[in-house]
């Protein structure tokens, strides 16, 4: 038996729901979550069931690129990736966001100026 199958399953993103993989997702809509430490930002995404609510590293990645006012974050693209982050003392997963994706340089001539 899986306990997931018994148990209700997490209404937020996990880094492990995530499959290893980076995901373009649109927002479809800004809220709030209450935890004991505080209110949160949570979005949910366009065609997802779960929402990923926000620390405040991802927020400000996201009101870098579109703005403080979290209204216009609706219909804007993102991208999530899980990675790990230090958390008293240990590494442990987490999900990042990004809104524009790095290019790779595959150019290996001597022109590069490093």
């Amino acid at each position: 038996m899986n306990i997931d199958e018994v148990y209700e399953q997490s209404k937020s993103l996990k880094a492990e729901d995530l499959k290893g993989r980076t995901h373009k997702l649109m927002i479809s809509e800004v809220g709030t979550a209450k935890f004991k430490e505080g209110v949160k930002i949570s979005l949910k995404f366009q065609g997802k069931k779960k929402a990923l609510v926000l620390n405040k590293t991802n927020a400000r990645v996201i009101a870098k690129y579109h703005g403080k006012n979290t209204d216009g974050w609706i219909g804007k693209e993102i991208e999530i990736f899980p990675t790990e982050t230090e958390f008293n003392g240990s590494l442990v997963d987490c999900i990042r966001v990004r809104v524009e994706t790095p290019k790779a340089i595959d150019d290996f001539s001597d022109d590069i100026p490093f």
